[in-house]
């Protein structure tokens, strides 16, 4: 085949590497494009073969329908358009041309706009198939509802107009009231749970559907089996256990629409329903295939690619891939007998040759269980050639053995020698004598064979616990790697290499995300310090993305965790507002007689400033404030004179609390200072004399007076909060030396603050 492909020209060089399966796949592909020439190019690559030569023409056919229809297309002339690429359907049955339905869909959305009187009869007969067939294959979809749309649109054009196209939509109106009437059924009866009435029903949509629906096929196959497993006191197992006995029993449609049923369940499901459809996609084309012997090359590659795509399959790929190298085996050993047959008959050397090839083949699939009959065939066929023209046969062979080797080409190598052997089967290989000066290069070509096959069982074990992060194990692995006897060392270093690279990588990963998921358990647990280990471990392991956030994780946690790191022994500065509220009862005299006065209220807000030291015993606070006061002069219980006076309110204080606390606890305080109040407005109503005053000169520009608090706070890395309960005394007073009292006397009245309250305030940074 090789051969055959390098000698082509043309495009086919570009797959001198692919198999003929491949470059049928990529001309279909053209094809459905609309890349007519180079689809033809690549089937004039092979035309002696039936596939290749049969595509070729239907390929050429085609071509010359697009070109026609495409004329008229871009020309707007949508009904002739359509027409022409309808011809495409009398090409060949169950032709689908991807690029020729979207055209016949796109004429039909521009008939849609023009009134049906005014379409041509033979175009609306085409149009009318075209819908007719878009309801048929929506039937097997078992969507009803579009089908029946179609099949209507197929009658309003079609008419009585051809009475095949009457035929074809009245059958799919029938089909789609059957199924509905059947469907109805079916929903009726499935909501009772009767398993043994719904596979009933189920099996009743065969008499209503004009077609076998797969979907449904599958249903009743999976209906059968549940009342199986219930007679049979067996459970149907879980989706994996499902899954493999499909496999195991190579019942690969079933397989397939079980995927699809439970994708909700299945791991992959996607992957794994695209692959398992594009096997049995492969697996209908060698159906196809096998109708002609001339195929032969084209059916060996398309075996190959059929196991190669088995092994693709998530989770059961390996079980799967068992089935199509069973299909293989039965097909080269068929191959193999046959060309027995004709050597027998005709006596034609080059048919056992050709059968020792074929048996040769299915023998490197290794399926050792198989191997008897075919060690029985490949004895039988070794003694219809003769010795001399065998060992003649042999030592030419030998010659590209000892190429392969050379080139390191280790499979080619191995499969020459078994073909070699196998052809000088009987004829003295298991002579000592004619032996001996072949056992050096056997030994070569086994060993290296061996190792290369460890090489890659191994490395798909070294694959599978990397990807599974079990790096001790895939560092085991490659140890294992490294001893092997290569033919070719330098590949086998330079996957080493890479190797070690995802070791480190996937124990960078394990170390990262244990350790996260430790941490994250702790911090749950409330954990702090041993969650913030875990997070340092982890970012040793971390990508410097994952740092960014472990970092930012560790900042918020490092006070919980340590909280000795949060206790700085220097001062830390904080700005903090506050409000007190609360109430002021002065001690109140005019012309050296004391008045009795009530509780006003008194409010404050502002901001202080504290210096923090969690070692030492004693802070600073400095604040100002905003205050507002209200209270009564009264006598004997009747109201004097009411007073409302505001201003800023400054003061200083020293905080004494227990040093070396937590700050994430709450800390108590006591604390004592002298604050000045400076008034700035001044209001008296004197109900005696009916007067008021604002006279903000009656007052001191500043009054002094002390404090004391009680209080608790907590003083965590970026956020914290006090509440205290304060009390004050104005010593000095309120008026100067120029205040008039309510009697008119000077320099007699005073008024000095008693007051308590609550003070509270935060701090968010």
């Amino acid at each position: 085949m090789l051969l055959f492909i390098s000698s082509s020209k043309g495009w086919c060089q570009l797959f001198q590497n692919r198999n003929l399966y491949d470059i049928w796949i990529t001309a279909e592909q053209y094809a459905d494009a609309g890349k007519f020439n180079e689809a033809i190019k690549l089937y004039e690559a092979a035309p002696q073969v039936p596939e290749f030569a049969r595509q070729l023409k239907i390929t050429r056919q085609l071509q010359t329908v697009f070109q026609t229809g495409e004329r008229l297309y871009r020309a707007k002339k949508y009904a002739e358009a359509l027409e022409a690429y309808s011809k495409y359907r009398e090409i060949a049955p169950n032709l689908h041309t991807a690029i020729l339905d979207a055209r016949i869909q796109t004429c039909l959305q521009q008939l849609d706009k023009v009134l049906v009187k005014k379409i041509a009869e033979s175009t609306r007969v085409v149009a009318g198939f075209e819908y007719a067939y878009k309801g048929d294959t929506k039937l097997l979809e078992l969507d009803t509802l579009a089908a029946l749309g179609y099949y209507n649109k197929a009658r309003q054009l079609g008419g009585n107009l051809n009475q095949t196209l009457r035929e074809q939509y009245l059958a799919g109106l029938q089909s789609v009231k059957a199924l509905r009437k059947w469907g109805e059924d079916y929903r009726r009866i499935a909501v009772t749970e009767d398993k043994a009435l719904t596979l009933d029903i189920l099996r009743k949509y065969r008499s209503a559907s004009k077609y076998i629906i797969s979907t449904l096929e599958y249903e009743i196959k999976s209906a059968e089996e549940g009342q199986r497993a219930i007679l049979g006191s067996r459970s149907q197992g879980n989706p994996t256990e499902r899954m493999n006995q499909y496999a195991q029993d190579c019942r690969i449609e079933d397989l397939a629409y079980f995927v699809k049923n439970n994708s909700s369940f299945i791991p992959q499901a996607v992957s794994t329903s695209r692959l398992v459809d594009e096997y049995r996609a492969i697996e209908g084309d060698i159906a196809r295939l096998l109708k002609d012997p001339g195929n032969g090359p084209f059916l060996e590659s398309a075996y190959r690619n059929l196991i190669e795509k088995a092994g693709q399959i998530p989770s059961v790929g390996g079980t799967i891939q068992l089935c199509a190298k069973k299909l293989y085996f039965e097909y080269l050993y068929g191959q193999a007998v046959w060309s027995e047959k004709e050597g027998l008959e005709n006596g034609d050397k080059t048919r056992y040759q050709e059968a020792l090839r074929y048996s040769m083949e299915a023998y490197q699939l290794g399926l050792s269980e198989l191997n008897t009959d075919l060690e029985v065939l490949q004895r039988r066929i070794a003694a219809q050639l003769d010795c001399e023209d065998r060992r003649q046969d042999f030592e030419n062979l030998l010659v590209g053995i000892r190429l392969d080797l050379s080139q390191c080409q280790v499979k080619s190598a191995k499969t020459r020698w078994d073909t070699a052997a196998a052809r000088l089967s009987g004829c003295g290989l298991n002579n000592s004598q004619f032996s001996a000066q072949y056992i050096a290069l056997r030994d070569s070509v086994y060993q290296f064979y061996i190792a290369d096959s460890s090489l890659v069982s191994l490395t798909a074990r070294g694959n599978q616990a990397l990807d599974t992060r079990k790096c001790e194990e895939a560092r085991g692995i490659i140890e294992q790697i490294q001893n092997l006897w290569m033919c070719d060392p330098g590949n086998r270093d330079s996957l080493l290499l890479q190797y070690r690279d995802r070791i480190s990588q996937c124990e960078q990963l394990t170390c990262y995300i244990t350790n996260r998921n430790k941490a994250i358990q702790s911090a749950e647990n409330r954990e702090w310090k041993k969650s913030y280990d875990y997070y340092q471990q982890a970012y040793t392991c971390a990508s410097e993305t994952q740092k960014l956030r472990i970092k930012e994780i560790m900042e918020d946690m490092e006070c919980d965790a340590y909280p000795d790191r949060c206790q700085k022994s220097n001062v830390s500065v904080s700005l903090e507002p506050s409000v007190r509220i609360g109430i002021n009862k002065p001690k109140y005299t005019e012309e050296g007689k004391a008045w009795e006065t009530t509780y006003g209220y008194l409010t404050s807000a502002g901001l202080q400033v504290s210096f923090l030291s969690y070692l030492n015993p004693l802070d600073v606070v400095l604040g100002l404030d905003y205050f507002q006061t209200e209270y009564q002069s009264v006598d004997k219980g009747d109201p004097k004179g009411d007073f409302k006076i505001s201003g800023a309110d400054a003061y200083v204080a020293f905080k004494l609390h227990p040093t070396g606390t937590d700050p994430n606890r709450l800390r108590p305080y006591l604390k004592g200072g002298f604050e000045v109040l400076l008034p700035m407005s001044y209001s008296l109503q004197n109900h005696y004399k009916n007067e008021s005053t604002r006279d903000r000169s009656l007052l001191k520009k500043q009054s002094l007076g002390t404090l004391a608090a009680l209080g608790i706070e907590l003083q965590k890395k970026k956020f914290g909060f006090f509440i205290e309960i304060v009390g004050g005394y104005n010593f000095s007073g309120i008026y100067n030396a120029n205040a008039v009292s309510s009697s008119g006397a000077k320099g007699k009245t005073e008024a000095q603050f008693r007051t308590a309250g609550i003070r509270v305030g935060a701090r968010l940074w």
